[in-house]
């Protein structure tokens, strides 16, 4: 004992003594708690009443898991369920959004094609209206070189093509005050037929005698009682003035046989002068020269008319 503990002090050896005798006596301590707990609990088990009592517990545990297990059974099937109704509903949104896309597309592609399909259309009108200038401009400059050819020469060749009848509406009643007077309120847009020759011995040129007296519009001079400034011998005058000056001018073609100017205060009929000559060539000759010419600041427009009948076409003064 000197030899093993020869190294330390006698303090020190008693105090690692009752350290280790401490130790030896907590150990024991624990197993004697451990050998008596083990006793009771051997007793607890063998008693019928303890047996019970943690037969119930494990049943009532038992119980419980299966309710947690039915209640966590029950929670998935909910969230289950919710699940496939949001999934539906998301489904029907979805195609909603679909179906309204595809109508707002369908709507887009239908402006588009309209839209497409009225420029094609105006393209094409464009272009047929374009053609159909270019014919008419053609077809009035083939007319002009003919008119030119049948007043110069003196060929007949192409009279014939030259009189045929031009109708405004063909296969519709002949408006009877055109028939009379080879004028018509309405114009174009008259409802009635408007049948025009191509050459006739009778030309009209609308409007070409002017007059305040005979003017229903605000004058810029004598305001709305221009009529009552002129009495009928400053009409007659200025007419006789007009006349001189226009008889010289177009019986430098021909022989006129007479001359017809309105008086009506009509706009359609008010001054204009209608002219026949003795022949057609005469006509045609001052249609070439003076259609399209200046006179008083006014542009003239010569047109063919039928041969008019008088007696039945002059309604007196208006």
């Amino acid at each position: 004992m000197a030899s093993k503990t020869g190294n330390i002090s006698h303090r020190e050896w008693r105090k690692l003594f009752k350290k280790r005798r401490r130790k030896a006596a907590r150990q024991k301590a624990a197993q004697e708690l451990y050998r008596v707990e083990s006793e009771a609990e051997e007793r607890k088990r063998a008693c019928p009443e303890y047996q019970a009592c943690l037969a119930e517990r494990e049943q009532q545990e038992q119980i419980a898991a299966k309710r947690e297990e039915l209640e966590r059974a029950l929670r998935n099937a909910i969230w289950q369920e919710e699940e496939q109704k949001a999934q539906h509903e998301f489904e029907k949104q979805r195609q909603q959004t679909a179906a309204k896309d595809r109508e707002e597309q369908e709507k887009r592609d239908k402006i588009r094609k309209e839209f497409e399909e009225r420029e094609r259309k105006l393209a094409q009108a464009k272009e047929e209206r374009l053609q159909q200038q270019e014919e008419i401009c053609r077809m009035l400059h083939d007319r002009h070189v003919k008119l030119q050819e049948f007043a110069a020469t003196g060929v007949d060749d192409y009279l014939s093509e030259l009189q045929m009848i031009h109708h405004t509406r063909a296969g519709t009643e002949d408006c009877k005050f055109f028939l009379k007077t080879g004028a018509c309120r309405h114009g174009y847009r008259c409802s009635g037929n408007h049948p025009t020759p191509g050459v006739s011995q009778t030309i009209l040129i609308p409007n070409f005698f002017t007059h305040p007296a005979l003017e229903q519009t605000v004058h810029v001079e004598y305001g709305r009682d221009a009529h009552l400034e002129f009495d009928e011998e400053d009409l007659i005058n200025s007419f006789a003035e007009f006349f001189r000056d226009i008889i010289v001018e177009f019986e430098a073609f021909g022989h006129v046989r007479y001359i017809f100017v309105c008086r009506n205060l009509v706009p359609h009929l008010r001054g204009s002068v209608y002219l026949e000559y003795d022949s057609m060539r005469s006509a045609v000759s001052a249609y070439l020269r003076m259609n399209g010419r200046f006179y008083a600041k006014k542009q003239l427009q010569v047109e063919f008319r039928s041969p008019m009948v008088w007696p039945t076409a002059v309604c007196g003064k208006s």
